[in-house]
């Protein structure tokens, strides 16, 4: 028996049980497209508050 072995036989988590990867972004949940209308719409904000804003000064 080697040391790599009983390394494997003692431990608490043997390599067949590994964690599966549960991140779920939002661009895999939406899409690309609701990225990319988001920062539309963050432009378009902006814009609006500086459109309104030049109409008090």
């Amino acid at each position: 028996m080697t040391i790599r072995t009983n390394n494997l036989t003692m431990s608490r988590t043997k390599e067949g049980i590994v964690a599966k990867p549960v991140r779920s972004d939002h661009v895999e949940t939406y899409g690309p497209w609701a990225w990319i209308g988001g920062f539309g719409f963050a432009a378009f904000i902006i814009w609006l508050m500086f459109y309104l804003a030049d109409g008090f000064s």
